[in-house]
């Protein structure tokens, strides 16, 4: 019985929520966009004084990042315009999607169309290398009113009817969304017959899921699965980064050029190799846009083994009182005895 009742009252807070989104979104909608984005970057820099826990790793991975390059002032400066960035990136998530497709087409561009054009013509499908970077969801919205609808995996929400919202947004102009959960086989399944999957590989993942290359100059725990996708399929890899447009609202969707993988004949090597080489394009893009990049995440949660070892020594140390051991004495000599 207690379960049922618990049951029931998260369907209603869950509903709750979502008619209370719903309602914020129906009177975002009603207002000029621009007036629209402004109110959400306030709500942004009002996050950063309220949202304690996600300011401290914020500014814990500006540290980590950028401890040589920026002074903290600097660094509090950079989280501030992260938060408004974000709050503006909700907003556009909101408003955008249900404006009409030439609207959002004058909002954001696309450049290097023939890269993507070069590599679907190998004929093994695309996988896209991208992060959270900029707006990735209106980045997915765009691309597909471009004529390139497109698959990307995502991790369902925890609220059914939130998560059903932003599924029929995603799937708006034609794209499609592979549940997390057994992803691989419908990820082959899309590139066999000539599909483009886009995969977000920018995040902390655990141990036993993940290879261990730098970010940033630290080790970092990241998803083999682009590189091991590309060995299994032959499905090139192209870098696709939705980047500010310069002087004005919007955004250019830059389109790389597809890259080639690199093949020593030891494949475990070689996607450690790749992995890598995919995580640095990423910290190309952040160095260029530190803003736009999602610094709330805990990136580097997890530690190599010998790190861990490491790490909690040195934090045993600093909880354990420092005793100095006690001076010896020197004894007087005693000159009668000479």
């Amino acid at each position: 019985m207690g379960r049922k009742v618990k049951g029931a009252e998260r369907r209603l807070g869950d509903l709750l929520s979502y008619w209370l989104i719903v309602s914020l979104m129906r009177v975002l909608n009603l207002l000029p966009f621009a007036v629209s984005c402004l109110i959400g970057e306030l709500a942004g820099n009002l996050l950063f004084y309220l949202d304690r826990r996600h300011r401290f790793i914020t500014l814990e991975n500006l540290e980590r990042a950028f401890r040589h390059e920026l002074s903290p002032a600097q660094r509090i400066r950079l989280a501030k315009k992260t938060y408004r960035n974000l709050g503006r990136i909700l907003i556009e998530c909101v408003c955008l999607p249900t404006r009409k497709p030439e609207i959002i087409r004058d909002y954001v561009s696309i450049s290097g169309r023939d890269h993507l054009y070069e590599a679907q013509s190998r004929g093994k499908g695309v996988l896209f290398l991208t992060a959270h970077f900029g707006n990735w969801e209106l980045m997915g919205l765009a691309f597909s009113l471009y004529g390139f609808p497109s698959a990307v995996v995502a991790r369902p929400l925890d609220n059914p009817y939130l998560d059903r919202l932003v599924e029929r947004q995603r799937t708006r102009f034609g794209n499609r969304v592979i549940a997390k959960k057994g992803a691989v086989r419908e990820i082959v399944k899309c590139l066999a017959s000539g599909g483009r999957v886009g995969i977000l590989m920018d995040q902390n993942v655990s141990a036993r899921e993940g290879v261990f290359v730098d970010f940033f100059d630290t080790p970092a725990s990241t998803t083999p699965i682009l590189a091991a996708l590309s060995q299994k399929t032959g499905a090139p890899v192209v870098p696709i980064f939705m980047v500010p447009k310069q002087g004005k609202s919007g955004y250019v969707i830059e389109v790389g050029k597809p890259l080639t993988l690199i093949e020593t004949g030891n494949k475990e090597k070689d996607l450690i190799a790749n992995t890598a080489r995919f995580t640095r394009i990423i910290e190309e893009y952040v160095r260029c846009y530190p803003h736009c990049w999602f610094w709330m995440h805990r990136r580097w949660k997890v530690r190599p083994e010998d790190q861990r070892r490491e790490w909690g020594r040195v934090r045993q140390m600093e909880k354990e009182p420092q005793i100095k051991e006690p001076q010896k004495i020197k004894e007087p000599e005693n000159k009668s005895l000479r």
